[in-house]
């Protein structure tokens, strides 16, 4: 086993991809370091990862929340797997699960929480990471704006 991928298991060994949000690593053969890819809303955690790795060793690439990856309806919400289904154009598009680090709020942005998702409703989606490709595709949320509530 490399340095690199001994590195890479640290992060493992001390949980890290489960107490921050880092959504993935990798190692940059070149320049001979950890790349660890996470949303720029969690910097603050960089600390925890230097107390497993040398910083001098890492590389950081940080994702910018953009623009939503999907504009649409609620049409289904399945309490038990904790994920809701956004269609687009009446078209289910996305399957969002969520973490720990996902974050829903209202279009105020007012923290909310699952239980407020209601089938109808207009919603803005971040995915975190990887999407599956599958159809409708599948992702974690990293966000889920509440635009309003379904039409009566």
């Amino acid at each position: 086993m490399s340095s690199f991928d001994k590195r890479k298991m640290r992060l493992a060994d001390h949980e890290l991809y489960r107490k921050v949000n880092i959504y993935s690593s990798s190692i940059d053969v070149i320049h001979n370091r950890v790349i660890i890819t996470m949303p720029d809303s969690d910097k603050g955690s960089i600390g925890a990862i230097e107390a497993v790795v040398d910083k001098a060793m890492l590389i950081y690439e940080f994702e910018p929340l953009g623009e939503p990856d999907t504009i649409g309806q609620v049409t289904e919400i399945d309490t038990k797997a904790q994920r809701i289904l956004v269609s687009v154009n009446g078209k289910p598009s996305m399957w969002y699960s969520f973490s720990p680090f996902s974050e829903i709020m209202r279009e105020s942005g007012e923290a909310s929480s699952f239980s407020d998702f209601k089938v109808g409703q207009t919603v803005h989606g971040w995915s975190a990471g990887m999407v599956m490709t599958s159809l409708p595709s599948q992702a974690t949320a990293r966000q889920i704006k509440i635009m309003g509530e379904p039409n009566q």
